[in-house]
């Protein structure tokens, strides 16, 4: 692999999303050391601290885009299949580990205590009308133009 277990495939990602900035980068590097490869000319990039924050920061922007398209998606193609209507039988199961941990979290947000819900209907309605998954409710914010 070009960087195995030297730079996360998050940073990566920002930085190939923000291809002027990788090319003068690695131009920089290029002049400043002589021909190497490609890797090479990574790794020296993002050997600089802030640099690869920066890339990093954009490739959460653009993770998180993809991950609330998928969950939008996933949401509405849910309901309306029609398995979220009141009388299917997984509403009446236990709530879930996924959905307990989910409440607690919207209740530290919202500052609101942690409701009693006997089963998986009531908490999944509870959490839709407290706004879903708190994931997904804004964007990463965008990093600020690179400056030298």
């Amino acid at each position: 692999m070009l960087l195995a277990g030297e730079v996360d495939a998050t940073t990566l990602l920002g930085l190939f999303a923000q291809t002027d900035m990788m090319l003068r980068w690695m131009a920089e590097e290029r002049l400043a050391h002589g021909h190497q490869p490609f890797g090479s000319l990574l790794r020296a990039v993002l050997a600089d601290q802030r640099k690869a924050d920066w890339c990093r920061r954009w490739g959460a922007i653009i993770e998180w885009s993809h991950r609330k398209a998928l969950y939008d998606a996933s949401v509405t193609s849910f309901e309306a299949s029609g398995r979220a209507g009141p009388d299917e039988p997984w509403r009446q199961r236990d709530v879930t580990d996924d959905q307990a941990d989910l409440i607690e979290t919207l209740c530290t947000l919202l500052g609101k205590p942690i409701p009693t819900l006997v089963d998986r209907g009531a908490a999944y309605e509870w959490i839709k009308e407290h706004g879903g998954n708190p994931t997904y409710w804004a964007p990463p914010p965008h990093p600020d133009s690179w400056s030298d």
